[in-house]
């Protein structure tokens, strides 16, 4: 998942593989996602966990659980961006490289997201978001304070 090969694999595995495979790849991350969404590969790793798995319920136990509390410095960082970025704006060419949505790989017909029903987004059908308390009006409004007292933007 640190080389461009291995996250080339595990976005196949989340992409191609049934609903039991992918509990077992987010498994397999229990503790890690913090650390891997910092990493230019598992970013993008995440990122199709983010897109292919429908079950909301366990994506906000495992992954949006452990980035939740990590949120402001994943947000300023390059690549801890790409996770929120998934969420917010899924798959778009603006925040995303050719190569990076090459990696990440698009839905198949096989895939249980495509072949039952279109991707979920509760955010713009008027539901949840997937997540306890994820902010998701507007992707910098959890920033605003941060980045006010900040000393990189002055007094």
């Amino acid at each position: 998942m640190h080389t461009r090969d291995g996250a080339r694999i595990a976005c196949a595995c989340l992409r191609h593989g049934d609903s039991k495979d992918r509990k077992v790849v987010l498994k397999a991350l229990k503790g890690f996602v913090a650390r891997a969404a910092q990493d230019v590969y598992g970013a993008l790793v995440l990122c199709a966990a983010l897109a292919f798995i429908d079950d909301t319920v366990l994506l906000a136990k495992s992954v949006l659980a452990e980035l939740q509390p990590e949120l402001v410095s994943l947000a300023l960082q390059p690549q801890g961006c790409l996770p929120l970025l998934q969420l917010l704006a899924p798959r778009s060419s603006s925040h995303f490289t050719p190569e990076q949505l090459a990696i990440i790989g698009e839905p198949d017909g096989t895939t249980s997201v495509s072949a039952v029903r279109p991707p979920p987004t509760p955010w713009t059908t008027g539901g949840q978001p997937p997540g306890p308390g994820l902010p998701l009006r507007h992707p910098f409004t959890f920033l605003r304070p941060r980045l006010l007292n900040d000393a990189w933007f002055g007094p």
